[in-house]
Parts: C-alpha cells; sequence; structure tokens
C-alpha cells in the first residue's frame, strides 16, 4: 500500500507540470501550439521511460513482442544481471519488448511532429518561447528520471511484466490528444479570444485527467481503471529448469572471441537491412545533398559502428557466458553472467547426436563447432561455439 504522503507529493507533482502551461500562455506568450509541442516532446520522454523500467520487470513479458522486434532471441534468456546494487537486476528478456517501445520514438513518434506541423498551422512554437519550452522539457525528463529510479528502487514492476511500465492507453490518448487539438491551434485572425480559450482550456483538462488517471490506475486507487490496466500486464511466472544435484563431469564454455566475430559480421548486414539501412542510406542521402559527401560518409560509418556495436553486446548475452554442465543426468546450459541455468535435457530424452561446423568454422581460423541434442519429442537443443565439438561429443555420450 503507498505512503500517504507519497500519493500527495506525486498528485502534487502532476498539478504542477499540469499547471505549466496555463503558466506558459498567460506570462509566457505561448499559443496553443506551443503547448501542444511541448506535449509532443512529453509523449517521447514517456515512451523511453517506459521502455527503460520495463527492462527491470521481473516477470516474463505477458504477450510476444512478434517476430519483427529488435534481438528477439533474448526474450527466451533466463535470469538477470544487476548493474547497479540499489536498482536491482535487468532482464535481457525484456529487451525485445522495450526496445520495441523505443521504436515507437524512433520511427512512429517523429511522424506525430509531422502530423502536428501540418494540421496546426504555422507557428509550433511561439515566438521568443524556445527558451522556456527548453526549460519545461528539461524539468520533464528530470521527473521522469527520478520516477524511473524511485520505480525500479521500490521493485513496483518486480512481479509484473514489462508491459506494465509502458503506459500504452496514455501514451495512444497523448497523441490522440495532440493531433485532434492541433487543428485548432494557432486560429486565424477571425476567431474569438473566448474561441481560443475554450480550446487550450480543454486540452490543459483532458491532459491533466489522462495524468491522474494513469496514477491512480497503477496505485489501484480506481478499481475500473485499474482493471483497464491490468489487462496487459498479466504474465504467468516463469518455469524454472531443472538442475541436476552433484558435480557435473564437466564444463566447457563457450569461445568468446568467435562470438564476437560473429557479432561483427552480424551487425554489418543488419546495418544495411531495414530499418537499420532505411536510416543509413536516407540520412546519408539527406546529409550528403546538404552538407556534403565527407559528412553522409561519416553518419554512414557511425551507424555502421552503432549496428556493430549493438550487435556485439547482444551476441555475448547470448552466448558470450554461457557454461554447459555435462552430468550422468543430462546436458545443463548455464548463463554465468545471469546466473541462472538456461535449458536442460535428460540423457534418456537424447534420440540423438551429432556436429557441424559453427558459422565460422575454419575460415577465420577457429575451429568453432555445434552440437546438436536431438530430442525424442523432434525438438533439439544446441550447444554452440565449442573449441572442440567432438570432444564435447564423447563426453556426452559417456
Amino acid at each position: 500500500m503507498p505512503h500517504p504522503g507519497s500519493t500527495r507529493r506525486t498528485l502534487a507533482a502532476i498539478l504542477g507540470a499540469n499547471a505549466l502551461p496555463v503558466v506558459g500562455v498567460l506570462a509566457l506568450d505561448w499559443t496553443v501550439s506551443t503547448v501542444l509541442a511541448l506535449y509532443w516532446l512529453e509523449t517521447g520522454v514517456l515512451v523511453a521511460r517506459g521502455g527503460v523500467e520495463g527492462l527491470f520487470a521481473g516477470r516474463p513479458p505477458a504477450t510476444e513482442a512478434g517476430g519483427w522486434a529488435p534481438f528477439e532471441d533474448l526474450a527466451d534468456k533466463r535470469g538477470g544481471v544487476v548493474l547497479y546494487d540499489a536498482l536491482g537486476p535487468l532482464y535481457p528478456r525484456n529487451v525485445p519488448v522495450a526496445v520495441g517501445a523505443l521504436w515507437l520514438v524512433l520511427l512512429v513518434w517523429p511522424l506525430g511532429g509531422v502530423g502536428l506541423s501540418v494540421v496546426g498551422p504555422d507557428r509550433l512554437l511561439a515566438p521568443g518561447s524556445a527558451p522556456t519550452v527548453a526549460v519545461a522539457l528539461a524539468g520533464i525528463v528530470v521527473s521522469n528520471a527520478v520516477g524511473l529510479a524511485a520505480a525500479v528502487r521500490r521493485g513496483r514492476y518486480d512481479d509484473r511484466p514489462v508491459h506494465a511500465a509502458i503506459p500504452q492507453g496514455r501514451i495512444v490518448g497523448l497523441v490522440a490528444l495532440i493531433l485532434a487539438a492541433g487543428a485548432f491551434a494557432n486560429p486565424p485572425e477571425t476567431a474569438t479570444v473566448a474561441g481560443t480559450s475554450l480550446v487550450f482550456g480543454v486540452v490543459v483538462a483532458v491532459k491533466l485527467c489522462l495524468d491522474v488517471g494513469a496514477f491512480l490506475a497503477a496505485r489501484g486507487s480506481v478499481p475500473v481503471l485499474s482493471r483497464l490496466a491490468a489487462r496487459t500486464q498479466e504474465s504467468a511466472p516463469e518455469e524454472p529448469a531443472h538442475v541436476p544435484t552433484g558435480d557435473p563431469a564437466a564444463r566447457v564454455r563457450t569461445d568468446r572471441t568467435a562470438v564476437r566475430l560473429r557479432a561483427v559480421g552480424l551487425g554489418i548486414v543488419s546495418a544495411v537491412l531495414p530499418p537499420s539501412g532505411l536510416v543509413a542510406f536516407g540520412g546519408a542521402f539527406l546529409t550528403w545533398a546538404f552538407h556534403g559527401t565527407l559528412a553522409a560518409v561519416a553518419l554512414a560509418l557511425a551507424v555502421l559502428a552503432v549496428a556493430v556495436l549493438v550487435r556485439v553486446v547482444e551476441q555475448d548475452v547470448l552466448f558470450g557466458h554461457l557454461e554447459y554442465r555435462i552430468y550422468d543426468e543430462g546436458v545443463l546450459a548455464y548463463d554465468r553472467l545471469l546466473d541462472a541455468p538456461q535449458w536442460f535435457v535428460p540423457t534418456h530424452d537424447i534420440a540423438d547426436t551429432r556436429t557441424s561446423d559453427g558459422l565460422l568454422g575454419h575460415r577465420f581460423g577457429y575451429d568453432t563447432g555445434v552440437l546438436r541434442l536431438q530430442r525424442r519429442d523432434g525438438g533439439d537443443a544446441r550447444l554452440v561455439f565449442l573449441d572442440d565439438a567432438d570432444r564435447v561429443l564423447a563426453t556426452v555420450d559417456r
């Protein structure tokens, strides 16, 4: 149960933040479209906060991220890594859904700004309002950063999935408000002061209702709102993987150098394929058109470097810390970074075994291979990036 004092402080902060546009219009010569521009910027901050906050959710995602989601292979990873003791573990399995939310910022959110600039005539920012809007935006960023740290530190999402941290209803409501009100922003000279004031009052009131409603739903203060919010927050707890007792007969670790070499190749490929490829080529073309060839090449190389770095981190989390423990009872894959068992195949369930060269094989001087354990139900488990797959096979056969 949240402390009453904490609830009052949060509500006071919400009221104060929503009073800021009123102050801007009355004292700083903001227009309605200036307020909408600030709300649009706040929407991007909310999505980014939800994506980061969701990484710390303790339960598996309530729904799959979808085949298009970046880093979808991480969805099957078990366990979490503690980056800072006060914040608790960060779970790689939440990355696909969280990054999917951030893609909304990178791909869809800018379209909202374009739409606002179209439906809201000429002046998105009133003359001279840019510094005060920047100060307001800085306050929004700081407020959300403090809220994020507090939510994670207090374990608000320890028993909830990643979707609970992403305020989808509030974000959709904000975007709808922005686009709907944009048609009335900066009205023509013939518009009355009363009409413009009415539009502004409705916009501020609806925004306040969205913020207070999201807060009350999260706290469970209003049962109807809480039930609506909970529909996307239900998920079953993660089933534990079986771990045999006693010491294993052998422990085999993956070759991290081979993992990184593969990651570099994947990064180069992903940098030229959509959606990264669209950003790289589109951005390079526009940069070339306005700033010349050197700037365009620099941008393309920057996108390539980021794509490679991201893939190196992803592949290292996936495979770089795996340790295959071979027992008489079966084979266990254990992740030393996440300190969690990943999967277990009992000996009696292994119908067939075979080895093959890995993606690198002998091409780069790394004799890494793959050991495939064919299960009786038709599925299989793979031991990857092995220095000597035949030796591991012999150990399993014994």
